[in-house]
């Protein structure tokens, strides 16, 4: 199947159906075609109009399309992921969770993906919960609340 069109040249095309192909074969099972197709085709109309060096964006679109799928797969239970995650949520996410956040970070020396959040985030980070411990508030210094 070839994604040859007027506007593509047939060397790209066969870039495009290399990487259907790749991806298709390595989601067997999880994925049909059409879906690692339609993923292959979200990253195109996404990178081609931006891209200034049309040679790379085959790599590109290959790397959308894999982190598309693989997010999409993880978040059904159908992949695992390489790192646990730890999240760490509260109402603001202006102090404890992102000061928790750090520690986690720092303790796990990276073999923890940890992420904090809020369900209602303020714009900036409240003082009181960092007098304690100023080594980790200083960690935690370039956090910004997230939702």
């Amino acid at each position: 199947m070839s994604t040859a069109t007027p506007d593509l040249p047939a060397h790209r095309a066969t870039d495009y159906d290399r990487v259907v192909d790749d991806l298709a074969y390595r989601y067997a099972g999880t994925f049909t075609r059409e879906q690692v197709q339609s993923a292959v085709d979200a990253g195109r109309s996404a990178l081609e109009p931006v891209s200034r060096v049309p040679d790379f964006v085959p790599v590109l679109v290959e790397r959308f399309a894999r982190d598309q799928l693989l997010a999409t797969a993880q978040a059904a239970g159908h992949a695992a992921k390489a790192v646990p995650e730890l999240l760490f949520v509260c109402v603001h996410n202006a102090g404890r969770s992102q000061m928790a956040a750090a520690l986690a970070q720092h303790l796990s020396a990276g073999r923890v993906h940890v992420r904090s959040a809020g369900s209602a985030p303020t714009g900036g980070s409240c003082p009181r919960p960092s007098k304690p411990w100023p080594s980790v508030a200083s960690r935690s210094a370039g956090s910004s609340p997230s939702r």
